[in-house]
């Protein structure tokens, strides 16, 4: 028996190390950088940014030399034929003579290649496929800060719901003393049974409270999991507290300057406007010719029987080869470039009215996200004040209370304002945090 309990023990053991094995601890920087490298939407915008490296290289590959081979088979079901002066016969010269000439079979091998020389619209090409490549770079960084921003308030959340368990926790523990002492106070005929029951109805009520904070918890923590890419059936630990976390660089971001030029949106509208410019100009250019150099060499044999491949003497394979420039001159196009320009000057007009909206805008984020913070400073001050103001209140009733002092509506009174303020220093906390991480945003991110 005693050998059974032993093994048992030895089994939960392992079993309890085995899961602690299992869970993973992340900080919030951890958790961050986590996210950066396995987040889904990290990885996608990462693979739009390979994307874009390869089309710049498809750009880059039509100005490389262009080389092709072919080879062609014809079976002349019908050979045809050509009318020729019949002079060539001995006839009068005002009659003509269909005569039929040529083989059965033809096969010819050739290699073509092109050089592309000059082409307006390649080179500016060029330019847009480089400031592709930058954008996509653009576009990952910006899915980097919004990643960044919705770990960190979710990591805060997380926090938060853990610090008001223990604070329910601590209630529940003081409620259920002051419960005990109340029951045998009221057996020795000191207080009513309805204090009694008023307090039992708190404790039920902290039981319940403590039961859906431990359910938001949960779905907290797989929020997490779900902004960093971990998978959500997999627990981890966040090694992060409140105070660290609050108290780190606080009242240095409220006084730190803006400048619209750090924001990833505006970097982005810049790019874009860059890109439309460059579209127009490739429409511009669209009006010059191109020269292309071109060349072949080919290769044929003619044939009147079965054996193709064979040469022979009367009809060997009969090589060709030729070099020469291609000039493309466009000469009209049904106002087809000219409607493209147009279009292309219209976008940009809007990219303009966007850039104007877009820097009342990101400025107005800015200011209203430093006016939070700052007001967040002071609530958190406040609250802290309330808190332990409500604290000292809660205690000195109940000790009057249990003095006979105090009657249970008064304790009842200064317990649920001692259970608000706490809850409102914790929001305050969480205010402040997610201030913060706004303002930090709308400072760039970086």
């Amino acid at each position: 028996m005693k050998k059974l309990l032993l093994l048992g023990l030895a089994y939960l053991s392992l079993n309890a190390a085995m899961a602690q094995a299992t869970e993973e601890n992340f900080s919030l920087q951890q958790a961050i950088d986590y996210g950066k490298k396995n987040s889904p939407t990290i990885l996608n915008s990462k693979l739009d940014a390979d994307k874009s490296k390869e089309q710049v290289k498809e750009i880059l590959s039509v100005g490389l030399p262009q080389i092709n081979g072919s080879v062609q088979w014809n079976d002349f079901l019908k050979l045809p034929a050509s009318f020729l002066p019949g002079t060539i016969v001995g006839r009068p010269a005002n009659e003509y003579v269909k005569l039929t000439f040529g083989t059965t079979h033809q096969i010819t091998a050739a290699i073509q290649a092109t050089q592309l020389i000059f082409d307006g619209s390649y080179i500016v090409g060029l330019k847009a496929a480089k400031e592709v490549a930058i954008l996509s770079k653009q576009i990952v960084a910006k899915s980097e800060i919004d990643i960044e921003s919705n770990i960190t308030k979710a990591y805060y959340a997380a926090l938060i719901l853990g610090e008001n368990i223990k604070l329910v926790n601590e209630n529940l523990t003081r409620i259920e003393k002051l419960l005990f002492e109340m029951k045998q106070m009221n057996k020795n005929g000191f207080v009513e049974s309805l204090d009694v029951d008023r307090l039992e109805l708190t404790l039920s009520n902290l039981q319940i409270a403590k039961a859906n904070l431990e359910n938001s918890k949960e779905i907290s923590y797989k929020a997490i999991k779900l902004q960093m890419g971990y998978d959500v059936s997999k627990p981890i630990i966040l090694t992060d507290n409140l105070e660290k976390l609050y108290t780190s660089d606080i009242g240095d971001m409220g006084a730190a300057d803006f400048n619209i030029q750090g924001r990833i949106e505006y970097k982005l509208l810049r790019e874009q406007q860059a890109l439309y410019k460059l579209d127009k100009q490739r429409y511009q250019y669209g009006y010059l010719p191109n020269l292309v150099l071109i060349g072949s060499v080919q290769s044929a044999l003619n044939r009147n029987n079965d054996n193709l491949f064979k040469s022979t003497p009367q009809l060997p394979w009969v090589p060709s080869a030729l070099i020469g420039l291609r000039l493309g001159v466009p000469i009209f196009d049904g106002f087809q470039k000219q409607s493209k320009i147009a279009q292309a000057n219209i976008q940009l007009r809007r990219l303009q009215n966007d850039s104007a909206n877009l820097s009342n805008a990101l400025n107005l984020e800015y200011f209203a996200a430093k006016s939070k913070y700052q007001n967040a400073l002071k609530m958190l001050e406040l609250q802290k004040r309330s808190r332990d103001l409500s604290e000292k209140i809660y205690n000195t009733t109940s000790i009057k209370y249990k003095e006979g002092v105090s009657n249970s509506i008064e304790l009842q009174t200064a317990d649920n304002d001692f259970k608000t303020a706490q809850t409102s220093y914790l929001n305050a906390i969480y205010e402040l945090l997610t201030a913060k991480s706004d303002l930090k945003k709308a400072m760039g991110g970086r």
